[in-house]
């Protein structure tokens, strides 16, 4: 009776057999082809080049890049490898960045320090002005003289000028000359004689804040009386709650002639105005020795019913009652 068992090492049935799909069966297992490069040994692999090719084709477009000789100009000293990209040959002396350039038009490149050895990226310009004339002064920005000079520029991104690496076109100067001697928007501004509604822009009506931007005095004047005006009629339509203050809080009386009203209903007492404006001026009387005075800083009688002593200092009872209103307000808001 013939055995059941299964024999472990089987020999394989007769006829043809499936061979495993893999790259040598692919190019061939006899005679593979080799890769299109001269010089390559590799097996073919895709476009009649081996893997190592295929995928440099893939990643950079090239099949041959990083074996290519570099040229000569990318060898020697930096400030060789520098002005070998710098064109000479344009038009008005100016000498054009032919390497990488930023979104704004400006050349960048890539250099070793002479101090310590690293390498850092910068604008072209720049590293040609340090490599003729030095370190630039304060790190100022350098302004192409080029640019100012051609009234025909445009300007932009698309400026030619910015390309420019020519050391005698550079100049270093503060940002704000730089910025009003381009096609700016504060070159435009400070080119202006006369204002929006034709106010000339001269010494007597031209008021310089402390940013340094110009004003105009007559346009100033005109919208503080529209202002007046329309707080004036808000306030004769009832729009503003009354105030109901009979002195103000320096004990001035509050009576028609010694009152104004502000845009929120306040009545605002003038003898404080004219005694602020004359504070200002220099004119306010010289202060008296302490304990002689007989009236507050707000103008309250110092009397016997209106003062009590606070460690050793007299205190003006009516102006503790103003700062205890105050706070009972500003903890009730």
């Amino acid at each position: 009776m013939p055995s059941t068992t299964k024999d472990p090492v089987a020999s394989p049935p007769p006829g043809p057999q499936m061979v495993p799909l893999t790259t040598s069966r692919l190019l061939g297992a006899a005679r593979p082809a080799k890769c299109a490069i001269d010089g390559c040994d590799g097996a073919r692999a895709g476009r009649g080049w081996c893997v190592k090719h295929y995928k440099r084709w893939t990643r950079h477009g090239d099949p041959l890049v990083g074996t290519k000789p570099a040229p000569d100009r990318l060898y020697g000293p930096p400030e060789v490898r520098f002005w070998a990209l710098v064109d000479k040959t344009a038009p008005g002396g100016c000498w054009l960045w032919t390497a990488n350039l930023d979104p704004h038009g400006y050349g960048r490149c890539t250099a070793t320090l002479r101090e310590d050895g690293t390498r850092r990226s910068g604008l072209a310009h720049r590293w040609a002005y340090e490599d003729t004339h030095g370190p630039i002064p304060d790190e100022l920005p350098l302004d192409h003289v080029c640019h100012s000079n051609d009234k025909a520029c445009p300007g932009g991104d698309t400026c030619p000028h910015r390309r420019c690496v020519n050391p005698a076109h550079l100049e270093p100067v503060p940002i704000r000359v730089n910025l009003l001697r381009g096609r700016t928007f504060q070159a435009a501004n400070a080119a202006k004689t006369h204002c929006l509604h034709g106010h000339p822009f001269d010494e007597a009506n031209t008021y310089r804040t402390p940013r340094g931007e110009r004003q105009c005095r007559a346009c100033s004047r005109a919208s503080k009386r529209c202002a007046m005006e329309r707080r004036r009629a808000r306030w004769q339509a009832g729009t503003v709650p009354a105030d109901a203050r009979t002195h103000c809080i320096r004990g001035h009386e509050l009576t028609p002639e010694n009152t104004r009203i502000n845009d929120l209903g306040r009545q605002i007492c003038r003898t404080c105005v004219r005694e602020q404006d004359a504070r200002r001026r220099g004119q306010h009387r010289p202060a008296l020795p302490r304990g002689s005075q007989i009236y507050c800083k707000r103008g309250h009688l110092f009397d016997e019913a209106n003062t009590y002593v606070n460690a050793g200092r007299r205190t003006c009872r009516a102006c503790a009652r103003v700062r205890h209103r105050d706070r009972q307000r500003k903890a009730a808001a």
